[in-house]
């Protein structure tokens, strides 16, 4: 077996109190599912890309300024105690981040992909392909995924006021249809595109 060098890189950081750590795991039914920061048609060595399921579309690229602005605040949500569960956007996109809250915490969700920030064309993404499809697998960066209480909603929202944010979903119990908790999405045409059972998810 070769394995070609690697470059590894670690961050480490202090905690000051870790009863504020927050986990990317969805804790409870009835939440609010925000998702920070704004979607574009970044697809070139995305996971999808790399399943077939793109081709084209743009290389994801950092906006410091928007970047080191989201990370503040997403700090500021934790510490303050906003926050029930938060997951970054990062590899597979944001369908990706949301099956991992809900499998990791066993609570179904339900995802509404009209309403996420994006600047990515109504009809169609910059590559040509379907909508939903740019919105789900996209990897832009600096973006998360937030749970957030009903009671807790007004000071999130009023805290990431000058950022793009939404609220995209909500964490919910079993799914009667199926019997079992589900990652249900909804495409931007509100019709249901989706209905995982989180055991196949798992």
């Amino acid at each position: 077996l070769s394995i070609p060098p690697t470059l590894l890189a670690t961050a480490l950081g202090q905690i000051e109190d870790i009863n504020t750590v927050c986990s990317p795991a969805i804790t409870a039914v009835g939440n609010r599912l925000y998702v920070v920061g704004l979607t574009r048609a970044d697809l070139i060595g995305s996971q999808a890309e790399l399943l077939g399921l793109t081709t084209g579309g743009d290389v994801p690229t950092v906006d410091t300024a928007m970047a080191r602005k989201t990370f503040a605040a997403i700090h500021t949500a934790t510490k303050a105690g906003l926050l029930m569960s938060c997951h970054d956007v990062s590899d597979g996109g944001l369908l990706t981040a949301v099956a991992e809250m809900a499998i990791a915490g066993g609570i179904g969700c339900r995802l509404a992909l009209a309403d996420v920030p994006t600047d990515v064309d109504v009809s169609t993404g910059l590559t040509g392909l379907p909508r939903d499809l740019v919105l789900a697998t996209s990897e832009s960066p600096a973006r998360f995924v937030c749970e957030v209480t009903g009671d807790n909603a007004a000071a999130f929202e009023t805290l990431f006021a000058d950022l793009p944010h939404a609220c995209c979903g909500e964490t919910c119990g079993i799914d009667p249809t199926v019997g079992q908790e589900t990652i249900t999405i909804f495409g931007c045409d509100g019709q249901r595109r989706a209905v995982v059972p989180l055991k196949t998810a798992a």
